[in-house]
C-alpha cells in the first residue's frame, strides 16, 4: 500500500510539473514559431543569425528538423549563394529524416542546383533520379521527371502507371482563389517549386497548388490587401489612409512568387507604397513611403528583398551623375525616385530592392573604368578648322563598334587661330593625329574648273538637279577636303552657264554627260501654258508691248476683247503665244521653258508699281501796283533762290515778281523756283490783300509719265446764230429774233504730265488756260466777251520744291456813275448831282506748283495726315480763312 501511495505522489507531481512549465507548454502549442522568427531574419538580411536559430530548432525541437533543414538550404541557396552547402543540407534531409514530405522538394531543389548554377548536369542527373527512385508518390515527381527526360532524353517508367497510385488529400482553398493543378489526372498534382521561395507559410493555399486566378470587381482595396496576406502569409499594417476600390481581372493563372509583384503594382496605380518593417509591411501612401526609415546601401551588392523599398548610394567613377540621372530614368517605377548629390558626383536610387538592382546592373556597365584624358592641340595649315573638326567626330562615332559603350573624345575647333583641340585617351590621340595630317593637305593645284554654257536647258535648275545628284545641298554644306571644298556648282544666270569646280575627273566627265543629255533644243510637244496675275500693269497694253518687243503679229482677240499674239523672232526659240484677259488683269503665255526665261524677266520689268506725284497749285490775280510793291520789297529780302526764264534771257534773280516795266519789255513769261520761305511771305502778301482774287487752290494726283487733267468752271450761255422769221440772218437783226445758245464751260482748265527722273528731279508738263467772261454793248446788244490765258510749258524741278509761274497781264476798263437819287433827274439841274469816272487797271496772273513724289503706301498716308491735320488746325482757328492756306507751303529751313 505504501509502495502504491508512494507511485501515485510521483505520478501526480510529474503531471503537475509538465502542467507548470510554461516553455515546455509552449513548444507544444507553437512549433513553428521560432521557423517564422528564422524567415523574417532572413528577409530582413540577417542570414547568420537565421541559421543559427535554425540550427537551434534542429536540436531543441526534431519534430520540425526537416522543415529546418528545408529553409537552411534555400538561405544557402538563394541568399548566401553557397551552393555546394545547400546541396549538402538538402541530402541530409533525406538522410536524417526520410519519412518526410519534403524529401523529394529537397532532391530536386539540389538537382536543380547542380544543373543550372554548378553547371554539373551528371551530378544533377543522379540527384533526380535518386530523388525519383526513393521517393516515386511525392509530390515534386512529375517536375523530377521532367528534368530528367531533359537531361537523359527518357522518362522513368513508374510514371507509366500513374493512375494506380495512391492520391493525396487535396485541402479546401479559401474562397476567391482557384488552384492551378498542373495534373495528368484527376487527383494527382504536378507540382513544380518556385526557384527563389518554396516557404509553405500560407495556411489557405493546399498543397501542390502554385498559382491562384485573381478575380477582383470593385472591391475594397482593405478587402484585398487581406487576401493578399492570407494567401502569401505575410503580415501588412494598413495606414488610414488607404482606402478605394480595385478592380483585377486575370486571363490566365497568376504564381503565387508573381502574386506578391502583382501586388505592389496595384498599390503603385492607386498611389500607394510597401515598406517592410521587420516581420511586417507597411501599406503607406508614396510620400510616406519615401519618408520611412529604409536600409540603406552604399556601393554594396549584397542581398535584399526584391519585394523590399530599400535606398541605394552610388558613388560614380567615370561618368557625371546628372546625365546618368536622364540615362536610367525610364527604368524607374512609379514610385521609385533618384537624386543627385553634384559636390560627390553620387547617385541617390530609393526603390524595391529588384529594381535597383537592375538599375545597379545598368550603372556597373555604363560607369566603367576608362583610360586617362589628355588635351592635345593641332594647328591646320590648309583646311578650316571647323571643317576638319566635323570629320573628326564623324570618323570616331563610326569607329565604335554598334551598341557599345561609346569611349570619351570631343573635338573642338578654335576658328580664330585655325586650331583643333582632340580631347581623348592615347589610343584616338593617335588616330586623330594621322587623319589630320591626310587632311590637311594643300590640293589646290589638282583643281579642274570648267564652264559650261547651256542653249535651251535653265541654268538654276540644272544646277539644283546636279546637286541633288551628287549630294550637295548648297556650299556652305559641301564635303571638304584639304581645305577646299571638292566640289562647287554655281548657275550664271545672265549668260545661262555653269561654273563647275571639283578635284575629281569622274566628276567633270558626269556632269557633262548629265548636260548633254538635258540641254536639249525643244519640241512643240514641250511647250506649256503660265497664266501670271499682273499687280501694276494694264493686261492688254503689256500684252502688247511684249508683241512689239519681241515680234509678235496680233492674229485674235478672245471674246472678251484679250488680244493673243504670237512671237517668232527677236531671238525666242519656238513660237510664243501671248493672250491678254482684261477681266483678270492676266496674260497667257504659252511657250517653251527657254523662251520663258526672256519672257518672265520682261513681265517682272515691266509690271512695277508707278510712283505718283501730288501736285499743289494756287491760282491767283492780283493788281499790277500791288505785285509791283510785293517784288520791290521782296527784292530787298536776301533769300537764297534761283531760276531761269524760258524764251527770254534776265540777269535778274526770280523769286520775287518782276516790276512792270520789266513785263512790258519782256512781253513773255516769267517762271522762277525759290525755297518755302520766299513762296510763303509772297503768298502770305498776297492771299491777304484786298486786290488779290484767289481763282483756284486744286490738289492734283498724277501717276507718273499720265497726264491728270483738272477743269473748274461755269456753264456759261453763248449765243451762236439769230433768226428773223426762220430766215437765217447774221446776228444784228430786229427785236423779233429768233436765238441759237451754246453752252460753254468757262473758267480753269489744267493739265499736268510729270516725269520722275532717277535723281529725285521731276519734269513736268503743264498747259493751264483761264477764261474770263465780259459783257460789251454793241449795236445795241449786249454781248459776252471772252478773255482767255494760257501757259504751256515745261519745267524740271526737285521733289518738293516750288515754282512760280507768272507775267500774265489783263487789263480791265471800268465805267463807274455816282448821281443823286430824283435830283440828278432834274434837267439841266440834274448834271450838277451827279459825276462819272472811267477807270483802267492792269491785272497779272501767278500760278503757285509745288510737287511731291509718293513713292508708296507710306509717303501717301504721311502726306494725307498732314492735309488732315492742317485742315482741322484751320477749321479749330478760323474757319474758312485764305490766310492759313498758305501755311502747308512752309518747310523748315534745311
Amino acid at each position: 500500500m505504501q509502495v502504491m501511495s508512494k507511485m501515485k505522489l510521483i505520478f501526480f507531481a510529474l503531471i503537475l510539473l509538465l502542467a507548470g512549465s510554461p516553455a515546455i507548454s509552449q513548444t507544444q502549442i507553437d512549433p513553428r514559431s521560432r521557423l517564422n522568427e528564422a524567415k523574417v531574419l532572413a528577409q530582413d538580411g540577417k542570414l547568420d543569425s537565421a541559421i543559427e536559430l535554425l540550427d537551434n530548432i534542429l536540436v531543441s525541437t526534431p519534430s520540425i528538423g526537416a522543415e529546418a533543414l528545408f529553409q537552411k538550404g534555400l538561405i544557402q541557396f538563394t541568399r548566401q549563394k553557397k551552393y555546394d552547402d545547400a546541396i549538402s543540407t538538402f541530402i541530409k534531409i533525406a538522410e536524417l529524416y526520410p519519412e518526410s514530405r519534403l524529401c523529394d522538394d529537397a532532391y530536386y531543389y539540389a538537382g536543380f542546383i547542380a544543373q543550372y548554377r554548378l553547371s554539373d548536369s551528371g551530378r544533377a542527373l543522379q540527384l533526380y533520379r535518386t530523388g525519383y527512385e526513393n521517393y516515386p508518390h511525392g509530390d515534386y515527381r512529375f517536375s523530377i521527371a521532367d528534368k530528367i527526360k531533359e537531361l537523359s532524353g527518357s522518362t522513368p517508367g513508374e510514371l507509366l502507371s500513374n493512375d494506380a497510385l495512391p492520391r493525396p488529400e487535396a485541402q479546401k482553398p479559401p474562397e476567391g482563389i482557384s488552384v492551378s493543378s498542373d495534373r495528368t489526372d484527376a487527383g494527382v498534382v504536378r507540382r513544380t517549386p518556385p526557384e527563389t521561395d518554396v516557404s509553405d507559410t500560407s495556411p489557405f493555399r493546399p498543397r501542390g497548388a502554385k498559382s491562384v486566378t485573381v478575380q477582383f470587381d470593385k472591391a475594397p482595396l482593405r478587402n484585398f490587401i487581406q487576401w493578399v496576406a492570407q494567401v502569401t502569409g505575410r503580415n501588412f499594417i494598413i495606414d488610414d489612409d488607404v482606402s478605394g476600390d480595385i478592380t483585377v481581372f486575370s486571363g490566365k493563372q497568376v504564381p503565387l512568387t508573381e502574386l506578391y509583384r502583382i501586388f505592389l503594382s496595384i498599390l503603385d496605380v492607386k498611389g500607394f507604397a510597401a515598406v517592410e518593417a521587420g516581420n511586417v509591411t507597411k501599406i503607406v501612401t508614396r510620400q510616406q513611403a519615401a519618408q520611412s526609415e529604409l536600409p540603406i546601401l552604399i556601393d554594396d551588392d549584397a542581398y535584399v528583398p526584391t519585394d523590399r523599398v530599400i535606398t541605394r548610394i552610388f558613388r560614380l567613377k567615370s561618368i557625371s551623375a546628372a546625365s546618368l540621372q536622364t540615362l536610367i530614368r525610364p527604368f524607374l517605377l512609379g514610385a521609385d525616385q533618384v537624386a543627385v548629390n553634384p559636390e560627390t558626383n553620387s547617385l541617390i536610387v530609393t526603390g524595391p530592392a529588384g529594381n535597383v538592382a537592375k538599375i545597379a546592373e545598368i550603372i556597373n556597365i555604363v560607369d566603367s573604368e576608362r583610360t586617362p584624358i589628355v588635351v592635345r592641340s593641332y594647328l591646320i595649315n590648309h583646311a578650316k578648322a571647323a571643317q576638319i573638326a566635323d570629320k573628326l567626330t564623324n570618323i570616331f562615332a563610326s569607329l565604335n563598334p554598334q551598341g557599345a559603350t561609346a569611349p570619351a573624345f570631343k573635338v573642338i575647333a578654335d576658328e580664330r587661330t585655325n586650331m583643333v583641340y582632340v580631347l581623348a585617351d592615347e589610343a584616338y590621340q593617335s588616330t586623330a593625329r594621322d587623319l589630320i595630317r591626310e587632311l590637311d593637305t594643300d590640293r589646290t593645284a589638282d583643281r579642274i574648273v570648267k564652264v559650261i554654257l547651256l542653249n535651251y536647258a535653265k541654268a538654276d535648275e540644272v544646277t539644283k538637279q546636279l546637286r541633288t545628284l551628287l549630294g550637295l545641298e548648297s556650299i556652305d554644306n559641301a564635303p571638304d577636303y584639304g581645305g577646299i571644298t571638292q566640289t562647287i556648282l554655281i548657275p550664271d544666270m545672265r549668260l545661262n552657264s555653269i561654273s563647275l569646280s571639283t578635284f575629281a575627273p569622274r566628276i567633270v566627265t558626269l556632269v557633262d554627260s548629265y548636260i548633254s543629255r538635258i540641254d536639249q533644243p525643244p519640241s512643240d510637244n514641250l511647250r506649256s501654258l503660265k497664266i501670271i496675275r499682273l499687280q501694276n500693269a494694264e493686261a492688254s497694253k503689256l500684252a502688247e508691248i511684249l508683241s512689239k518687243m519681241f515680234g509678235a503679229q496680233q492674229t485674235a482677240s478672245s471674246a472678251a476683247g484679250a488680244a493673243t499674239s504670237e512671237a517668232t523672232v527677236a531671238g525666242l526659240a519656238d513660237k510664243v503665244i501671248i493672250t491678254a484677259d482684261d477681266r483678270t488683269n492676266s496674260l497667257l503665255v504659252t511657250s517653251t521653258s527657254v523662251d520663258w526665261i526672256k519672257i518672265e524677266k520682261a513681265i517682272k520689268d515691266l509690271d512695277v508699281r508707278k510712283t505718283q506725284v501730288l501736285i499743289d497749285a494756287v491760282v491767283l490775280e492780283t493788281n499790277l501796283d500791288e505785285a509791283r510793291n510785293l517784288g520791290a520789297s521782296l527784292m530787298t529780302a536776301n533769300q537764297p533762290s534761283e531760276g531761269h526764264t524760258i524764251g527770254f534771257a534776265r540777269s535778274d534773280p526770280v523769286g520775287f515778281l518782276p516790276t512792270y516795266q520789266a513785263l512790258a519789255a519782256q512781253g513773255g513769261l516769267t517762271i522762277g523756283a525759290a525755297r518755302g520761305s520766299v513762296v510763303a511771305a509772297m503768298l502770305n502778301a498776297l492771299l491777304t490783300s484786298s486786290k488779290t482774287n484767289v481763282l483756284q487752290m486744286p490738289q492734283i494726283l498724277a501717276l507718273d509719265n499720265e497726264i491728270a487733267t483738272l477743269s473748274v468752271g461755269n456753264l456759261t450761255p453763248i449765243v451762236t446764230s439769230r433768226s428773223i422769221s426762220g430766215d437765217n440772218v447774221q446776228i444784228g437783226g430786229t427785236s423779233s429774233i429768233f436765238q441759237n445758245v451754246e453752252y460753254r464751260n468757262i473758267g480753269l482748265n489744267l493739265k499736268l504730265k510729270p516725269h520722275i527722273g532717277n535723281q529725285g528731279d521731276i519734269l513736268i508738263e503743264s498747259r493751264i488756260e483761264i477764261q474770263n467772261r465780259n459783257t460789251q454793248a454793241e449795236a445795241g446788244l449786249s454781248l459776252p466777251v471772252f478773255t482767255t490765258r494760257e501757259i504751256e510749258q515745261k519745267f524740271q524741278i526737285q521733289d518738293g520744291d516750288y515754282i512760280v509761274l507768272g507775267g500774265l497781264l489783263r487789263t480791265q476798263d471800268d465805267f463807274v456813275q455816282t448821281e443823286t437819287p430824283w435830283l440828278s433827274r432834274i434837267p439841266l439841274l440834274g448834271t450838277l448831282f451827279k459825276s462819272s469816272r472811267t477807270t483802267n487797271e492792269k491785272t497779272v496772273l501767278l500760278i503757285f506748283l509745288r510737287p511731291r513724289v509718293v513713292t508708296d503706301p507710306e509717303r501717301s498716308r504721311a502726306i494725307t495726315e498732314e492735309e488732315h491735320d492742317q485742315f482741322s488746325a484751320e477749321s479749330s482757328t478760323r474757319p474758312g480763312a485764305a490766310g492759313t492756306e498758305s501755311d502747308k507751303w512752309i518747310q523748315p529751313e534745311n
